[in-house]
């Protein structure tokens, strides 16, 4: 089973690699090169693992490659995540985009026609090649597999749907996404969406024990059930997992073998590293393990955060514990210079003066382009982030809070298209928010902002924008200003913000800082009258 799964792996590397190279354009430097250089060495664990199973050698023997074969997992992990990420970023230059999905457009329809006329397929423009599939499938029925989509633009699919409602009645197609938007783009009612939901263990348990090949013994079944449907919850609803454990536990015959299984930790204790450091000048910190992913430091009070710390080229996680120690410029250089397999980065762990003091980022942050969390709060001397900062489109989680002297947050902050969490509280030089979070409409939480009613500067947030952040949940603190002078307009900005559909807040604290003259208890009167709130959100004035 794991050099099946190796196998697979190896196959899904080749297609991205071909897949490169047939494009016109460079996705990240050194990501092909990187993709073979993965390709090979799976590979050469591939025929390790084959003549292991062949052989049935020892456990510490397949441990061995068990355990190369997770980090070379965690390298494969990192090249497919910036692949990723320059899609991602492709995304945002629509002249380029355009171009890709016209060639992919292409790309599929041949592929479909190939199955249909292989001596059709050198066919040069994309309504040639539709042409020929209608010809192909208006006197037959078919039946059409697209297998992981994850295309949701709707433009990108109306040339290929006209094409195929030319077949004759009966016809079928049977798409395959993880993605609900694109089951809805291609037109598909509620009734013909099937979601696939994860295992349960009793069948976790059926497929493990399977593969374990214990289930035409009858004794040696009834006596590990008890601890295989323990190892069947670590499965977690996944069939591959499922299959893995029970490959690996099929020349286990006894209970305790199992028990060393369910019992086994999934990460080395090389992986996990902790570190105390107590420099008042900075220095370097050294460490021993080349395989370290996770990271730790607790630094003393008072001191500062190691100018450079080697072997982190691997790193995934890195927190800093400590009181009221500094963070300097050139730290954080030459640490995302180094660890640029970061997905965690943790300052914030503290309270109030407890916590770091980082007093201004490099725009190398920007290289960290894994990076899911970072938490910078209570750095009081930060005025602002680097422009680059936007460059980060994994990230996920963004604490700003207690940065009391943060000025502005980055102009071009829409780019972060994957945040969910953004943490602004307490930030009281901040004198506005830029107009871009109204594009961010996959977050979940949003603590504090402010919102003009006025709409006169551009680059500013309005409360209006608010009308497609419906995701929103737990409670929001909403700082309106602007001049009530200007007629009804503002009313009208304030409905624009579509309360109605934010059914997932569940706490409304509102403030009003108002340039006009008007009576402030009859614009608070219209404002709760415009805001149209749903009935299970109760509003707060401050």
């Amino acid at each position: 089973m794991a050099a099946a799964l190796v196998s697979a792996i190896i196959q899904q590397l080749a297609t991205i690699a071909a897949e490169n190279a047939r494009q016109e354009f460079k996705l990240v430097t050194g990501v092909k090169k990187e993709v073979q250089n993965l390709e090979s060495n799976f590979k050469a664990i591939q025929c390790v693992l084959e003549d292991a199973e062949e052989r049935q050698v020892v456990n510490k023997s397949v441990g061995y490659w068990l355990e190369r074969l997770k980090q070379v997992s965690y390298d494969m992990d990192d090249v497919l995540d910036e692949w990723k990420f320059a899609l991602q970023k492709l995304e945002t230059e629509t002249d380029e985009v355009d171009g890709f999905c016209v060639q992919m457009k292409k790309k599929i329809a041949r592929a479909i026609l190939g199955g249909l006329d292989q001596d059709s397929t050198n066919l040069q423009t994309l309504q040639n090649v539709l042409d020929k599939i209608c010809e192909n499938i208006e006197s037959a029925r078919f039946l059409l597999v697209l297998d992981d989509v994850w295309t949701d633009r709707d433009e990108d699919w109306q040339a290929l749907r006209a094409t195929f409602q030319q077949g004759m009645p009966g016809s079928r197609i049977l798409v395959t996404t993880r993605k609900e938007s694109v089951a809805i783009g291609l037109g598909s009612s509620p009734s013909q969406m099937f979601p696939v939901k994860q295992l349960s263990d009793d069948v976790c348990w059926s497929i493990l024990s399977q593969v374990a090949l214990i289930r035409d013994d009858d004794e040696l079944l009834k006596s590990l059930e008890d601890v295989g449907r323990e190892v069947a919850k670590k499965c977690r609803g996944l069939p591959l997992a499922a299959k893995t454990l029970g490959s690996l536990l099929r020349e286990k015959k006894n209970k305790n073998e199992w028990r060393n299984v369910l019992n086994s930790e999934f990460l080395t204790k090389q992986e996990i590293v902790s570190k105390e450091f107590n420099s008042s000048e900075g220095e370097s910190l050294h460490l021993s393990s080349q395989l370290a992913r996770h990271l730790r430091i607790t630094i003393g009070e008072g001191r500062r955060f190691p100018m450079s710390i080697n072997r982190v080229g691997k790193l995934r996680s890195l927190l800093a514990i400590g009181q009221k120690y500094d963070v300097s410029y050139e730290a954080l250089q030459s640490l995302f210079n180094e660890a640029r397999c970061l997905r965690i980065l943790e300052f914030g762990i503290g309270y109030g003066y407890l916590a770091a003091c980082v007093k201004e980022i490099p725009e190398d942050i920007g290289k960290l382009i894994h990076l899911r969390y970072l938490n910078l709060r209570f750095s009081y001397d930060l005025k602002k982030l680097p422009k680059a900062t936007c460059e980060l489109r994994n990230l996920q989680y963004l604490n700003l809070s207690g940065c009391l002297s943060l000025e502005e947050l980055p102009g071009e902050i829409e780019k972060l298209i994957n945040l969910r969490y953004l943490y602004t509280r307490f930030c009281h030089e901040l004198k506005y928010y830029p107009k871009g979070i109204r594009k961010l409409t996959g977050l979940r939480e949003l603590d504090i902002i402010k919102a003009r009613i006025d709409c006169n500067d551009p680059r500013v947030f309005c409360v209006g924008d608010l009308e497609n952040l419906d995701l929103l949940s737990g409670a929001l603190d909403l700082h309106m200003e602007g001049n009530t002078n200007l007629g009804d307009s503002w009313e009208e900005e304030v409905k624009r913000a579509e309360f109605q559909n934010k059914v997932l807040l569940t706490r409304l604290n509102m403030t009003l800082m108002l340039e006009g003259r008007s009576a402030e208890q009859d614009i608070k009167n219209n404002v709760m009258q415009a805001l149209n709130l749903p009935s299970n959100l109760h509003p707060h004035w401050w």
